[in-house]
């Protein structure tokens, strides 16, 4: 889910009214070269959805 799109998607569907500041956050505090990155950006989007 690295990409800008899905994981913006992802907060919108979520209910998240600033999500492409969040999902730029996100993106922002996980490095690219972050090993699993994508299941961390996961993780840290289902948090996020959960509240």
């Amino acid at each position: 889910m690295a990409d800008v799109a899905g994981l913006v998607a992802r907060l919108r569907a979520a209910g998240c009214v600033f999500a492409e500041d969040e999902a730029a956050l996100l993106l922002a505090a996980v490095p690219e070269d972050t090993p699993g990155r994508d299941g961390v950006l996961d993780g840290l989007a289902a948090r996020r959805a959960a509240g």
